[in-house]
């Protein structure tokens, strides 16, 4: 799922750059809905009853998180350096804060290993939601790219 999350990332990322392209790439995206739906299925399967069955999925729902947190950044930096040229210093200031944030909350999914930790890092995901969104709207048309990459931020929030 993740992989497919990545790739279905990018097409849209794609599709903001080259709207007539946009059609080509919606399958992408209805495939990757139904292979979530398969995968929620076999999620809310019974587990085995060991203590450790719950917590080896929280590692593993927050690695790949962290996983998925990387490639956003890696976009977003992406983003941010075609935009350069638009920004002011204010606003160059304002995303190296939003990466700075990001790479945080990637270093805290990375080593988080329970769920009691969900709380703190929706909280760190929204922040950078947040910011980020409020850059692409200052942005106007061009900040379209940046409010995708908040939009899939705040997914990966609602995930938690």
């Amino acid at each position: 799922m993740l992989r497919l999350d990545i790739i279905a990332f990018a097409a849209g990322a794609d599709a903001l750059r080259s709207p007539s392209c946009a059609r080509h790439f919606g399958d992408i995206q209805n495939f990757r809905d139904r292979m979530a739906d398969a995968a929620d299925f076999f999620e809310n399967l019974p587990l085995d009853s060991s203590s450790s069955a719950p917590a080896c999925a929280a590692v593993k729902k927050y690695r790949d998180l962290a996983f998925q947190g990387t490639i956003l950044l890696f976009y977003m930096k992406g983003e941010i350096q075609k935009l350069d040229r638009l920004l002011d210093d204010d606003q160059r200031s304002a995303f190296a804060s939003s990466c700075d944030s990001l790479h945080q909350t990637i270093l805290l999914l990375s080593h988080s290993e329970n769920e009691a930790d969900a709380p703190r890092l929706q909280g760190c995901l929204q922040d950078v939601y947040d910011a980020l969104a409020g850059q692409a709207h200052k942005l106007g048309a061009c900040g379209a790219p940046i409010q995708y990459i908040a939009d899939e931020i705040g997914k990966m929030r609602g995930s938690l």
